[in-house]
């Protein structure tokens, strides 16, 4: 793999720094509601049609069901 991209996906993002500092994951950086709705506008920037992110680390996610 290119090494431009793999070193760009090993930095750790201010948000796996706070998670290191023993700061709770923010949920709000993906969306909102007791039950986690994702926001694609909190992810894609409006002046983008794709974007790369990687999975924040560090941090297990918590698993949210909905049942409808």
């Amino acid at each position: 793999m290119n090494q431009t991209i793999l070193t760009r996906l090993a930095a750790i993002t201010e948000e796996e720094q706070a998670i290191l500092r023993g700061e709770p994951l923010r949920r709000s950086n993906y969306g909102e509601g007791e039950i986690l709705t994702v926001s694609g506008q909190r992810l894609l920037p409006t002046s983008r049609m794709i974007t790369l992110r990687p999975h924040t680390r560090f941090v297990a996610f918590p698993v949210f069901i909905k049942y409808l």
